[in-house]
């Protein structure tokens, strides 16, 4: 058997039903541009000879493959089926094998927990929730903080263990607890990285500071004690009066009039006490923080998630958080468009003033 003849008996289909010859004699002109009419033929002819081919009765222009031979290519298929998918499950088995032991969850509960527990309930749960990401059940989360209160520490670290070990999904809550490790990782390296290069700027800048010694002890000349020929106590009272009010009123631009001195001085018209400027500024944190604090719980973990991982992109968040990608998505092109800007290597980062948002929208919470 040729090369033409292989070609045209892989293009017959394999569960019996039959192909017209000119369909056949277009889609071998793919792979042989020079095919004639003649060689098709007698391709065609040659593998009925052989009874790898017949004539379909129903439509004289068709062929399907012989009774023998279709038998053998489905089998064939079906055979190489079987075994691909043995070797999947036998792949899988293994892998939940090696990840589904107790020695493996007890590292991951190590590394994810702090080394002791505390014994305040409440403050156990929320430790949990932080840990875990939603990986754990309310239930379970009551049972381990119950046991931590009471001293059961261990108790309470083996219970956990024993969960995760009998999840019905381990294998991939074992890999997105190892991704949640990771990430913890990278962040913690990060910080102390920039920690690292910061504390050397600091000296360095301490260094290069000039040691002054400033001489307090002026005494004036005996020009400047001289007294000036013309009477300036009036300017002098409206100076010292105009100095007063410095830092304390600021100006209200009203129009072009100009005012004189003695309106400078007794302060009406277009001066205003500059504590209205920190009545705004305090209602406008207010309306920043009552707006960030409605975005929603899913929103505000992403903003903390890229606060502490500044550049990860949107699939780590969706591995960390497990939120949907679409939810995720979302929120980063609507609601947190405004805290939120896409780095050059495609990840996101939090504008420099999200940090304080963040940190005074946690202390009114803890207040509260």
């Amino acid at each position: 058997m040729n090369e033409l003849e292989q070609a045209l008996l892989d293009l017959v289909p394999v569960d019996g039903s039959s192909i017209g010859n000119q369909s056949l004699l277009d889609r071998l002109k793919g792979p042989f541009p020079d095919l004639s009419e003649d060689a098709f033929w007698a391709a065609r002819d040659s593998l009925i000879e052989q009874g790898l081919l017949q004539k379909d009765r129903a439509r004289g222009d068709s062929v399907l493959l012989g009774q023998s031979d279709a038998n053998t290519l489905v089998n064939q298929d079906l055979n190489r089926s079987c075994e691909q998918f043995e070797l999947l499950a036998a792949q899988e088995v293994s892998v939940e094998r090696d990840e589904n032991t107790s020695s493996t969850w007890d590292a991951i509960v190590k590394n994810l927990l702090p080394f002791k527990l505390t014994n305040q309930v409440d403050a156990c749960v929320k430790l949990l929730q932080d840990c875990f990401r939603g990986s754990l059940p309310h239930g379970v989360i009551q049972a381990v903080a119950t046991l931590s209160a009471l001293g059961f520490e261990q108790q309470a670290r083996m219970l956990l263990v024993d969960f995760f070990k009998e999840h019905r999904d381990a294998p991939r809550l074992y890999r997105l607890l190892q991704m949640q490790l990771l990430f913890r990782e990278r962040s913690e390296k990060a910080k102390e990285a920039r920690s690292t290069n910061a504390s050397p700027v600091a000296e360095h800048h301490s260094e290069i500071q000039p040691k002054t010694d400033s001489d307090w002890e002026w005494a004036p000349s005996r020009e400047e004690l001289d007294a000036p020929d013309v009477d300036d106590s009036s300017l002098r009272k409206v100076a010292a009066s105009l100095q007063e009010r410095i830092g304390i009123y600021r100006a209200i631009e009203s129009g072009t009039k100009v005012p004189e001195l003695e309106e400078l001085a007794s302060g009406k018209g277009w001066l205003q006490p500059a504590t209205s400027m920190a009545s705004d500024k305090n209602h406008n944190d207010s309306a920043l923080l009552d707006r960030t604090s409605r975005l929603g719980q899913t929103a505000l973990d992403l903003l903390k998630y890229f606060s502490d991982n500044p550049g990860d992109k949107a699939v780590h968040a969706e591995t960390v958080l497990g939120y949907p990608m679409t939810e995720i998505r979302r929120l980063l092109l609507g609601s947190l468009g405004h805290y939120l800007r896409k780095t050059s290597s495609g990840g996101w980062e939090c504008y420099p003033w999200v940090c304080e948002v963040l940190s005074a929208l946690e202390e009114t919470r803890n207040e509260s």
